[in-house]
């Protein structure tokens, strides 16, 4: 593994040729304390956060749904949800886009208004059928221009690269901003056949300086637009032809 950190906000990728096809997921991390025996998929129904029929789907003897006072976690069309004591996630099914769950986190905290918390992830998720013997391009690529690290000579053949550097902060008023940082991690996958993972997680960490409660449902509003920007990234380097 390798890491840079600090460097610049931009990547940009001159050619990266040949067809792909990719499953892209979309996932929001909450870190705080959580009450797991909330979660019941009902009580998203009741609350409007959810429709009856996703609901009513989540409810079925093979959807996954799980309660116990330390894990709660069930599925719907498109979403998956979990909630353990100190987290609370939920992610796409692959290729449906970053809405549902940005709109299912959103309501949820609006909700939980007084749920304390302390951080959350926004993170973009691409398998795909990529060669994994372009690793050492990408890698190449990734740290050439936001890091100022170019790679030369024989390199080493890691099985994951990892890239991590500072956002500008989110401040949203006086007393309160969220300190930014962009992770990329991309793996080399062989099972069940060779391919390439990426991974870019959007880490947030909250900073509030007065003692009252923040609209969490604000900052995710706020911090979407890392979603595009981590789909372009991914974009970028793996050639723009994420499939369907």
């Amino acid at each position: 593994m390798r890491e840079w950190a600090d460097g610049g906000c931009s990547i940009y990728v001159d050619d990266v040729s040949g067809s792909m096809t990719a499953k892209q997921q979309h996932t929001i991390v909450v870190k705080g304390h959580m009450n797991p025996r909330i979660h019941h998929p009902l009580w998203y129904q009741v609350t409007g956060i959810l429709a009856e029929d996703q609901v009513q789907t989540s409810l079925v003897a093979n959807a996954k749904l799980l309660m116990m006072p330390q894990l709660t976690q069930f599925a719907t069309p498109g979403l998956h949800v979990q909630c353990m004591p100190d987290q609370w996630l939920a992610t796409s099914s692959p290729n449906t886009g970053s809405e549902s769950v940005l709109a299912l986190a959103c309501g949820t905290f609006e909700r939980l208004a007084d749920t304390p918390v302390t951080a959350f992830g926004l993170n973009v998720t691409t398998a795909t059928d990529v060669d994994p013997a372009r690793l050492a391009a990408i890698t190449e690529d990734f740290a050439r221009l936001p890091f100022q690290a170019p790679i030369s000579g024989t390199q080493p053949e890691p099985e994951q690269v990892v890239f991590s550097y500072k956002l500008p902060p989110l401040k949203l008023a006086e007393d309160e901003h969220v300190s930014r940082r962009f992770r990329v991690t991309v793996t080399v996958k062989s099972d069940p056949s060779p391919a390439l993972s990426v991974a870019i997680n959007v880490h947030h960490d909250i900073h509030v300086t007065t003692r009252r409660n923040f609209d969490l449902a604000r900052m995710l509003t706020a911090a979407a637009p890392v979603f595009q920007l981590a789909e372009n990234q991914t974009s970028q380097v793996l050639g723009d032809r994420i499939a369907d």
